[in-house]
């Protein structure tokens, strides 16, 4: 007898209106809503994402040039560095080749007015005299020079000092604001030229 039940079509008749086809529409209405909502997060969270790898390629943009920034300083300061060192040495050499022949010359000069003077003879005199004279105008213009490089080299410290700072905070407010005004553009806010 189970077999003649499961053999058997039943078929119910409803009122108009009372069938599972409204249901069905509504589980598909909701399942349709569903999907729209699951693409709209989808494309949501594509956006963020986007916006996001934009925002951490600016952020190790903005790294990577101050660390540029920072070691074209750090190499401009080592080549400062060098190069003045370089300078320091040639000028102290020549300035001491200079003060050795200088002294050498008023060396000679007072040895040839003294034997001149010894001998009585005038023109000898007056000859010593004048190699005296130009030694003696030749190291006060070698002090004078000196004196003038000293004043040169703190000049060009200062200088370079000035230059490097003026360098490394010109690259790092570039830095900043483009950082800042990248920014301002992420965040959908309109800069304005001043």
């Amino acid at each position: 007898m189970p077999q003649e039940a499961e053999n058997q079509d039943i078929e119910l008749e409803l009122p108009e209106g009372e069938g599972d086809v409204p249901a069905v529409e509504v589980v598909e209405e909701t399942t349709a809503q569903q999907e729209s909502k699951k693409d709209e997060l989808d494309q949501i969270s594509d956006s963020v994402q986007k916006r996001i790898d934009k925002l951490t390629y600016k952020m190790r943009e903005a790294e990577r040039q101050r660390d540029e920034a920072v070691n074209y300083a750090q190499s401009m300061t080592q080549n400062n560095t060098t190069l003045k060192e370089k300078l320091k040495n040639s000028d102290s050499s020549l300035f001491k080749e200079y003060d050795n022949r200088v002294q050498s010359d008023i060396d000679k000069s007072k040895i040839l007015l003294k034997e001149a003077q010894d001998a009585g003879d005038a023109n000898a005199v007056a000859d010593a005299t004048e190699k005296l004279s130009r030694a003696s105008a030749e190291a006060e213009n070698l002090r004078r020079l000196s004196a003038q490089q000293q004043i040169r080299e703190q000049k060009l410290k200062k200088f370079l000092s000035n230059l490097i700072s003026l360098l490394y905070n010109q690259n790092s407010l570039r830095l900043i604001l483009k950082q800042r005004l990248g920014l301002r553009k992420t965040h959908g806010l309109e800069t304005t030229k001043r």
